[in-house]
Formats: C-alpha cells, sequence, structure tokens
C-alpha cells in the first residue's frame, strides 16, 4: 500500500473516522495517483474504495493497485446505499468545499453526515522531495519566461495579445499553465485580479503579469510589475517583500507572517488589499493562507508565496510575488 494512503489511514483511525468521502479532484489524484473521474474517493475501516464509470475500470487498476475500484452499474446512490449495509455504515464524513449541494442532500438521506474540512487538505502542505522537484521545475519554468517579457512586449500590443504569447510559452515549456494569466497595463494594475483586455500598451506604462506554469500536475505562481522599478511605489513594495522573506520561518504561523506585511506597509497599509500569500501545490491556491487570525504553524516544506502589493486606484499598481519553500532555518525562493 502506498505510503499517503497508509498515513491518510492511520490519521482517520486517529479521529475514529469509519468512513470518509472525498470529491475533491486533487485531493483525489494525491492520494491514488489518478485523475479524471468524476466519481469519488471512499475510506471504510482504511481502505480505499474509488467508485468509477465501467471505461475507467481497467485503466485504474493499472495506475492505483491499492485503490479497490468499484463500478458505478446504475447510479452512485444505490452503490453507497449497498456500501451502507455491507459494512455498516452509519456516520459519513464529507469533505464539504468540492461537495455539490445536490449529493449533499441525497447522501444526507442515506447517512448521519459530519462535516469536516478535508485532513488531506492539512497532509498535502508539507511536500515530499517528488513534489518539490516538479514545483521547482514549475518555478524555474516560469521565472524563465518572466526574463522574456519584456522583450515580447511591443508598443501597441493589447493586454490580451501579450497574455496569449505568455501562454504559449507555458504551454510549449511546461505542457500546462497553472490558472489564468493576467496582464494589466497603466492604470489597470491597481485591479488587483484584473482580467485582461483589448488596451494597447503605451511606452513608459507600468505593467503587471500575474502567471505561473503547471509542471506535471504541480504549479508555480508568479507576479512581476515591469518598468516601473524607479517608482516609491515599487521599492516600498520590494523593500516590503525583503523583510518578509527574512522574517519566514518554521515556527512562525502563517497570522504572523501577514501581520509582518501589514506593519512593514506602515501608512500605506490601507494600499494593501489582499493577503501576504497562501500555499501552492496541486492547486495554485491551496492551504496555508497567510492571512491575519490563521494559526496553522508554518513547517519545514511546505510551499507558500509571498506577494506583497499596492494599489493606488486611478493611477498604478506594484505586486511582487514569489512562491517559496520553507527550509530548516528560514526560506528559499523557487525560481
Amino acid at each position: 500500500m502506498n505510503i499517503r494512503i497508509k498515513k491518510f489511514s492511520k490519521l482517520l483511525d486517529r479521529n475514529k473516522i469509519k468512513a470518509y468521502l472525498e470529491m475533491d479532484e486533487s485531493n483525489k489524484f494525491y492520494i491514488t495517483g489518478f485523475k479524471g473521474n468524476p466519481y469519488p474517493l471512499l475510506f471504510v475501516d482504511g481502505q480505499p474504495y474509488f467508485f468509477t464509470p465501467k471505461m475507467l475500470y481497467a485503466q485504474l487498476l493499472e495506475v492505483a493497485p491499492d485503490v479497490v475500484p468499484v463500478i458505478v452499474e446504475e447510479s452512485l446512490i444505490k452503490e453507497l446505499k449497498k456500501f451502507k449495509i455491507k459494512h455498516k455504515i452509519l456516520d459519513l464524513t464529507l469533505s464539504l468545499p468540492a461537495l455539490n449541494y445536490g449529493l449533499y442532500k441525497k447522501l444526507d438521506n442515506i447517512f448521519n453526515l459530519k462535516n469536516f474540512y478535508s485532513i488531506l487538505a492539512e497532509m498535502r502542505m508539507l511536500k515530499d522531495n517528488s513534489e518539490l522537484f516538479k514545483i521547482r521545475k514549475a518555478c524555474s519554468i516560469t521565472a524563465h519566461i518572466a526574463q522574456q517579457i519584456p522583450e515580447i512586449l511591443e508598443e501597441g500590443m493589447t493586454e490580451s495579445e501579450l497574455t496569449k504569447k505568455i501562454n504559449i510559452l507555458l504551454i510549449a515549456k511546461a505542457g500546462s499553465q497553472a490558472f489564468d494569466t493576467i496582464v494589466a497595463f497603466g492604470k489597470n494594475t491597481a485591479y488587483p485580479h484584473y482580467i485582461p483586455a483589448d488596451v494597447k500598451y503605451k511606452k513608459g506604462e507600468s505593467v503587471l503579469v500575474d502567471f505561473g506554469a503547471k509542471y506535471e500536475h504541480y504549479c508555480a505562481d508568479m507576479t512581476r510589475t515591469y518598468f516601473a522599478e524607479d517608482s516609491d511605489i515599487f521599492k516600498r513594495v520590494k523593500e516590503v517583500q525583503e523583510k518578509v522573506l527574512e522574517f519566514v520561518k518554521p515556527g512562525k504561523t502563517a497570522g504572523e507572517v501577514d501581520a509582518k506585511t501589514r506593519e512593514l506597509f506602515k501608512d500605506k497599509v490601507e494600499y494593501f488589499l489582499h493577503s501576504t500569500g497562501h500555499g501552492v501545490g496541486l492547486d495554485v491556491h491551496e492551504k496555508p493562507m497567510i492571512a491575519l487570525q490563521q494559526d496553522i504553524i508554518l513547517k519545514k516544506n511546505m510551499v507558500i508565496t509571498i506577494e506583497p502589493g499596492l494599489y493606488i486606484q486611478g493611477k498604478s499598481g506594484v505586486r511582487i510575488e514569489d512562491t517559496i519553500v520553507l527550509t530548516s532555518t528560514g526560506c528559499e525562493i523557487l525560481k
């Protein structure tokens, strides 16, 4: 049985959970190594069962030999009713975030449901060597493309056109992009999650690009603000990021890191419109969230972003974001 299944089974046993149902695609992949199955993964007494359409059965046997595949002949609900009787399941613990309301109501008619934020999300915070290799590769590809962007950009090019060129490079080098690329010119840089449009680039304007490669299912996340290096706002953001990177280390809480960012911005903190960062892995946004009142203690091999920014509406914005890994004594920027 693979290490992740063993570890997760022990966690369920420790929490006295007999039956646990998981619908989140990334969580299912993390445990089984199989992606693309629309049906849930169910743990009963430590044994994983993967409900599956018949067409995926043989592939599932090959890719995930430690998981018992269960063919859904008629409906998922009928199969789950059979499991309830066969395994004497009364309580069913759910990972809620990825569960749609319709399925929840049907399950509620069968089991005594217990809502639980996924233990798998907690497990995924600590990356193993294989995961770190893939994230490093994704970050390296992203950093290399970031260096090319000033050369790619031409006067008169639109935000949408630059976005397309970046996406082509991401797919060519990594096979996939981690999320929808953000490109903003001029005053549009003041919108943290801007959607690129047909706005043309004028020489001398600042350019904000938030993008990332996805390499073998693992993400990178980087933001660069170009042609603003001489501005006071850029210098302030850069200084804050450098000091926060010095502050981050195992033993600090996620909330303490976010509080440090706000403390460093001082009189400009009202223009800091989001949290300091987030976890990165199979998903570009995952635990831990580097935000106020988050008491998760940072540990070695956690991968997070540090992304301070200032946004002056009607003028411009600056964000500098790097993906980092926690080391024994501090952190390392992945690039």
